[in-house]
């Protein structure tokens, strides 16, 4: 079967000191939770509707870190929209 055939891709989310992910798509919201990291991702199967452009919105959120002082480091989201063309 050609991957332009198929109903379903998962995605791997690659998110250094991540403790959740999103995946929105236009007929479901899909999450993971745990501790991710760039060589450990997050990996989320989502479906995809037929013969249409699938847009795809992933956020990836950054746990907090450390505060030294005023400063925090983490605790902060990172997002991309992308498309998956089917059939």
């Amino acid at each position: 079967m050609s991957p332009h055939e198929l109903l379903t891709q998962t995605l791997a989310v690659r998110i250094g000191d991540g403790d959740a992910v999103t995946v929105t798509t236009a007929s479901r919201v899909y999450t993971a939770t745990g501790d991710f990291e760039f060589t450990a991702p997050a990996r989320i199967t989502i479906d995809l509707q037929p013969n249409q452009t699938n847009e795809i919105h992933a956020a990836g959120h950054v746990r907090k870190a450390i505060s030294v002082g005023p400063c925090q480091y983490g605790d902060y989201t990172l997002t991309q929209t992308f498309s998956i063309v089917q059939g």
